[in-house]
């Protein structure tokens, strides 16, 4: 992603410190998959926003609430990740 992003780095570091406070109000539980999460994020440095941003695959640990990155991806790059590759 830093290839074609230049700036990533800062504007993941945004986001993801937002997702950290409150990972169930902005992301969408992934059905049919325990704990998995799926969360949009825009990338402001090349004014894209959410819909067309990075998608955040992640798994919150209960019971400490405990945020795990599974998968990052920009959707301009892969539209889903298969239920296959999520198991």
């Amino acid at each position: 992603l830093e290839k074609k992003y230049r700036r990533i780095r800062r504007d993941l570091t945004v986001g993801l410190a937002t997702l950290a406070a409150r990972p169930r109000d902005l992301g969408d539980p992934i059905p049919n998959t325990p704990s998995l999460w799926k969360a949009r994020l825009g990338i402001p440095s090349q004014n894209i926003g959410k819909r067309d941003g990075l998608r955040v695959i992640y798994r919150i640990d209960d019971p400490t609430d405990t945020i795990v990155l599974v998968e990052l991806y920009s959707k301009a790059e892969l539209s889903n990740v298969s239920a296959k590759e999520l198991q």
